[in-house]
């Protein structure tokens, strides 16, 4: 009889301390791939959005599919296409965004305005249809997600998140990383090709990606913003747009301080997360806007 080794509470806690969770991990990886040299790959997946849905293991959410009904109920189906339709007109994007779903954590865009075939957008399987409760668009005032519960985005704060992404896509924010990564591959051309001492070439390469990724974090920034911009005009309502949003970067904040790892901080930053600024500094950014609205309105209604 073999004895097999226990392991000590102390060393239980020490390897759920170092684990990784699947949607930080999602976060590092969109990091890392940020920085990748390849800005022909990133030209190709602007231009032509479906050659980066194929690398994603996604399925496209289309009204007429009877090959998906087991995954997705043609109704709920029906009324997230409805809804993706008003969210778009509210974002004033006048071409097709292709919808798709696949199970990840992270919302994601690909291309924008300028691209040769059809933006597309991929949304979390488990955000739409929500196993075991009420899919996205079919909350009500008897039926619906509580603000409270942390592991789960209510109907508007879905609106919001989607909002997000198709805000990238009016921006063309994916075409200015593509933009940033040549000027990333020049340096490292200067570099290698000895038009700068190795001196000079290390501190272009270092100066050419702290832009990029400030760029980024700049780019993440002002979605939350204009997120909140076509929401409110989804909604007819900034203050409740701005209150949606709030509680959505709250419950972000909220799910990493529940897990104890070593990459979130008190305040729930992920500090793996270079693309994004800090969570505690969106939710101020988004609270700051506000105010400024509120002031701007209050000008306009006395000089009425």
């Amino acid at each position: 009889m073999s004895i097999q080794p226990v392991k000590r509470e102390s060393e239980k806690s020490f390897y759920q301390f170092c684990q990784i969770d699947s949607d930080h991990s999602e976060q590092l990886t969109r990091t890392l791939s940020s920085i990748t040299l390849n800005p022909l790959k990133n030209g190709f997946f602007y231009f032509f959005p479906f050659l980066q849905v194929w690398t994603t293991q996604c399925t496209l959410i289309k009204e007429r599919d009877i090959t998906h009904e087991s995954i997705m109920e043609p109704q709920a189906k029906k009324e997230i296409l409805r809804e993706l339709n008003l969210l778009k007109a509210a974002a004033k994007i006048d071409r097709e965004v292709v919808p798709y779903t696949a199970l990840r954590h992270n919302f994601l865009s690909c291309g924008g305005s300028l691209s040769l075939t059809s933006p597309a957008i991929i949304l979390p399987y488990q955000h739409l249809f929500r196993p075991n409760s009420i899919p996205f668009t079919q909350e009500n005032k008897h039926i619906s997600i509580k603000t409270d519960d942390i592991w789960r985005f209510s109907d508007h704060e879905v609106r919001f998140l989607i909002a997000r992404e198709l805000s990238h896509i009016k921006q063309n924010d994916a075409l200015l990383r593509m933009i940033t990564k040549i000027a990333i591959v020049a340096a490292l051309g200067f570099l290698c090709l000895g038009s700068l001492s190795f001196g000079g070439g290390i501190l272009f390469f270092a100066v050419t990606i702290t832009v990029h990724l400030l760029l980024e974090r700049q780019c993440q920034a002002e979605m939350d913003i204009a997120g909140v911009e076509i929401l409110a005009r989804r909604l007819g309502n900034h203050k409740v747009a701005t209150a949606v949003a709030i509680s959505a970067l709250e419950k972000m904040r909220k799910k990493n301080l529940a897990r104890d790892h070593f990459y979130i901080t008190k305040t729930g930053d992920n500090i793996f997360d270079l693309n994004n600024p800090r969570l505690t500094a969106r939710i101020e950014a988004v609270k700051k806007k506000e105010s400024l609205y509120d002031s701007t309105n209050a000008g306009r209604h006395k000089l009425s």
